[in-house]
């Protein structure tokens, strides 16, 4: 769940240079859906997007793979997409 933030924030720079910075922003959210979101009785929905809220929990639970899975493919197209962007710029290579 951590690299689908890192995931963010590399898709935002390599996209948005000038919002790099709202890769925080994300984070933020993801704190406070986890700090407020049982205690304010938020509808799933909003729980849903903090993908904390879609892994296992271990060692209580049973390992479900597929959560992870679809974690890793979401942080690898947002990686790629932030790769292909940084690509795209104008930057000297030495």
């Amino acid at each position: 769940a951590v690299w689908v933030l890192a995931g963010i924030t590399v898709a935002l720079f390599g996209i948005l240079p000038r919002f790099a910075l709202a890769g925080w922003s994300a984070l933020g959210v993801v704190l406070a859906i986890w700090l407020l979101g049982v205690s304010l009785a938020l509808d799933q929905q909003v729980l849903n997007v903090s993908p904390f809220t879609h892994l296992p929990k271990l060692p209580g639970s049973e390992m479900v793979t597929l959560p992870l899975v679809w974690q890793l493919a979401i942080t690898a197209a947002l990686v790629i997409t932030g790769l292909a962007g940084i690509h795209r710029r104008d930057i000297a290579r030495t």
